[in-house]
């Protein structure tokens, strides 16, 4: 059943500027009242994630990054050039400078980063005040900090940002959140495009990394297990929930998938193949149950859910993850578990027989927060995460602030809370991990 016939209209509510009487923005809200639990229509239920005995229904956050070190906010930057700025927007030739978001411009320079223990630490309690449980954070990125790769095809991951690891940990176990970490974007492939080096050049791409099998292994083994084996011998190692090996993998998956006979048309720079992709999913997989068998893992939060065939039946998994459009462009028009299923997976002869999360979408008030959160849940998802907490509480992600308050847009913030506290009312032992 669509969920637009689950789910009645109800209240409408103007946001109003602190400063004036100008009329921001009109949001109309779900009112889930009449509904007496999740449920995509009869007889269907929900495939959710079982913890502590219980099926849950992942209501989180992505907290891409700390205030805006883009990368660079767990491990020290490795590269030898100093990047110019780490949130280009656009580069056009009728500009003197390339565009970004990031002003005024601040450079990063070697052996330089941005781990904040105590701005994390504020970040994270205000998450618990706000009724956020889960924080999907990108931990590895392409590789430019968390992990050391080199030319020759080494990887590591130094002391000092398994030492800040096991600080996350503790900063995440006492405030209450639990980190879905990600431990790699497509962009270790790609190649970065928003970030830009004084030199005028873009982020490297490591697409070597993927394909070749001894450099896989190396990172596989030096990178992923080595951080995975350190959470492990952690006392704070609950405060994980599960892996996410790679940010929306199929963004850089080109050719004709011989599993379904698919064309995928990547247009980044650095391109894979289906199988080349599929394959360090399940190698890398693998190795992390190896070393931590209980713990769940996600091969990708891909950017949409018409990609899930390049994973569902294809690789191994506890569940998946698929984006809607963080800019609000699919308003209206979210898909029902069920319905993906039978307009995307059945017809290639996949079944979806695992938890599949809403990795991202929008974030605030204005762009219908509240329909994605409640399209998710009644939808059958297993979780919702929007993009991101700086988004909820009125900030830009790409800017780095002065001081990284949660303070953040109050007028935008307060509305963005409500959403989050009424649905923690209204639902909350089906969001209630036992973390708090």
């Amino acid at each position: 059943m669509p969920i637009s016939k689950i789910i009645s209209f109800g209240l409408l509510v103007l946001l109003v500027s602190s400063i004036g009487q100008r009329k921001v923005a009109a949001q109309q809200f779900y009112n889930p009242a009449s509904q007496s639990g999740p449920s995509e229509g009869a007889g269907d239920k929900p495939l959710w994630l079982e913890r502590n005995g219980k099926k849950v229904f992942l209501l989180g956050v992505n907290y891409p990054w700390y205030n805006g070190y883009r990368g660079i906010d767990i491990g020290r930057y490795k590269g030898t050039k100093t990047i110019r700025t780490l949130a280009l927007v656009e580069r056009r030739k009728d500009l003197d400078e390339p565009r970004q978001d990031m002003q005024p411009g601040k450079p990063v320079h070697p052996n330089t980063g941005g781990f904040d223990r105590e701005g994390i630490k504020a970040q994270f309690e205000d998450m618990q005040k706000i009724g956020i449980h889960v924080v999907r954070w990108f931990w590895g990125n392409d590789g430019r900090a968390f992990f050391n790769l080199n030319e020759g095809g080494n990887c590591s991951i130094d002391e000092e940002t398994l030492n800040n690891v096991d600080e996350i940990l503790k900063l995440a176990k006492k405030s209450g959140v639990l980190i879905a970490p990600v431990l790699l974007d497509f962009r270790i492939i790609s190649g970065d495009t928003h970030m830009l080096y004084e030199d005028g050049s873009e982020g490297a791409m490591h697409k070597e990394f993927i394909t070749d099998p001894v450099k896989r292994k190396n990172l596989i083994d030096n990178g992923i297990v080595k951080l995975v084996k350190r959470v492990n011998t952690s006392a704070d190692a609950d405060a994980v929930l599960y892996w996410e090996i790679m940010n929306e993998a199929s963004n850089v998956v080109s050719g004709q998938d011989p599993a379904t006979g698919i064309t995928y048309r990547s247009t980044a720079k650095g391109q894979v193949s289906p199988t080349e992709m599929r394959r360090f999913l399940k190698e890398a997989y693998e190795a992390i149950k190896r070393v931590d068998p209980k713990r769940p893992i996600m091969p990708s939060g891909l950017a949409r859910a018409n990609s899930l065939p390049l994973l569902v039946g294809q690789v191994p998994a506890d569940l998946f993850g698929a984006h809607y459009n963080d800019a609000d462009k699919d308003f209206g028009q979210v898909l029902t578990v069920s319905e993906i299923k039978k307009r995307i997976l059945e017809p290639l002869g996949l079944t979806l027989d695992k938890p599949l999360v809403m990795t991202e979408g929008p974030s605030n008030a204005e762009h219908h927060l509240q329909y994605y959160i409640e399209s998710a849940y009644y939808g059958g998802w297993a979780g919702y995460y929007p993009w991101s907490y700086y988004g909820v509480i009125g900030l830009n992600p790409l800017i780095r602030y002065d001081s990284a308050s949660p303070s953040g847009n109050l007028t935008q913030k307060k509305w963005n809370l409500e959403i989050y506290r009424q649905f923690n009312r209204q639902h909350g032992k089906d969001v209630e991990l036992g973390n708090h």
